[in-house]
């Protein structure tokens, strides 16, 4: 059975991009007024960018270096950006009408911008995410509806999976642990055509979804629009989601944010935008629509078993300051050792890598997972979380 989109949804596809409708289709809140739309760090070294309301991207190299602003005059309402894996330096930001390419030819030289195009310079890159090896690019567009998959230096398109709806890139393009995964089994079975659709199908079914995050057993947590609740999705078996599309996957409600208690203090928690997951599927991080909190919850799934969510932490600030979070993310701090752990604090300067860490490695004992929140008035926060497992976690003392 093919799932049609909702009438919301086709409706929409009648007319040109507007501002609210990109608006529409963002985890970021309030993105077009929002100061910091989005954080991103480089998962191989110590870059990490901020990409800002008025189209900056401001290029952190290191802690002790000075923040880099990189503009670019087609660069227009930048939405969503990656670092190059094999890289120390390539950034890729995607925005209306195509991505831009800042790289370096030389180490001693300044990054230079490479223009790539969409077909229809009218279209929004919602989304986008670079494959393993670095060398190819997966895309999400929201007015064609479409996943593509690009080669940058040739500014060519290799493969276009077309979507029933334009949410299902919150799930296909943040597969772990490689998107090229999803590709390369669209290959193998390129005699079926339905087998995306089958995909968005099973997982997702008829539901809008705001935000999604997989863990890295393959349970899929989501957020659907106009929701208090958070879904898991789980396989029936113990195999990977592109191995069977064709099998059954099973939504849950994972919590229900309509009460929420934290430390005898009640939240309104009735407007999820976004949610988040860490590097050790611990801690889950939940932002609402313009409330001045983030929930943080710990998760628990095992191998064939339901997922678990429960509240742990609010982090907030005072409600007199009319502030709120609009965008977060997890990252390894290499600055900051596991055993030197202080209250959160404000900062807008910091050094930090990306997820995509062997959570295995015992080099990551001396590490730090913080959380990281960009704030309506232009500050990021750092918020150390700490706890390999659920029972850590409980054991540590935040006051």
């Amino acid at each position: 059975m093919i799932v049609q989109p909702q009438i919301s949804q086709l409706m929409f596809w009648k007319h040109k991009l507007t501002v609210q409708n990109v608006t529409e289709f963002n985890e970021t809140c309030n993105w077009y007024k929002a100061t910091i739309r989005r954080i991103i760090f480089n998962p191989c070294g110590y870059e990490r960018v901020l990409l800002t309301g008025d189209d900056r991207v401001v290029y952190f190299y290191d802690k002790l270096m000075p923040a880099t602003t990189l503009r670019f005059y087609r660069q227009i309402n930048i939405n969503c950006g990656a670092f190059r894996p094999w890289s120390g330096h390539d950034l890729i930001v995607g925005g209306s009408g195509g991505m831009c390419l800042w790289h370096k030819s030389n180490v001693e030289l300044p990054l230079s911008a490479s223009w790539i195009g969409l077909k229809d310079r009218e279209d929004f890159v919602t989304d986008l995410q670079w494959l393993h090896g670095g060398h190819h690019l997966a895309c999400a567009l929201l007015n064609a509806r479409c996943i593509q998959l690009w080669q940058p230096e040739k500014r060519q398109v290799m493969l276009e999976i077309q979507m029933q709806c334009a949410d299902s890139y919150l799930w296909a393009l943040r597969f772990k642990p490689d998107i090229q995964e999803l590709f390369y089994h669209l290959k193998i079975d390129e005699e079926d055509f339905d087998s995306f659709s089958d995909w968005e199908t099973n997982i997702k079914g008829s539901k809008v979804l705001q935000s999604a995050c997989w863990s890295n057993r393959g349970h899929l947590l989501y957020l659907t629009r106009n929701c208090c609740k958070v879904f898991s999705c789980t396989p029936h078996a113990e195999h990977g989601i592109f191995l069977h599309p064709s099998d059954e996957w099973y939504s849950e409600t994972a919590l229900d944010l309509s009460f929420i208690e934290v430390d005898g203090q009640r939240y309104n928690c009735r407007h999820p935008q976004a949610i988040a997951i860490d590097l050790y599927d611990v801690h889950v991080a939940i932002v609402f629509n313009r409330q001045p909190h983030v929930l943080i919850c710990l998760h628990h799934a095992g191998f064939g078993c339901y997922v678990r969510m429960r509240p742990f932490r609010v982090i907030s600030c005072t409600p007199d300051f009319n502030l709120y979070p609009t965008c977060c993310t997890f990252a390894v701090d290499y600055a900051k050792y596991v055993s030197d752990y202080g209250d959160s604090h404000y900062c807008d300067d910091y050094a930090a890598c990306g997820d995509e860490i062997d959570i295995n490695d015992d080099h990551l004992r001396q590490l730090s997972i913080s959380l990281f929140i960009g704030w309506s008035s232009g500050y990021v926060q750092e918020v150390p979380v700490k706890g390999r497992t659920v029972k850590e976690a409980l054991s540590i003392n935040y006051r």
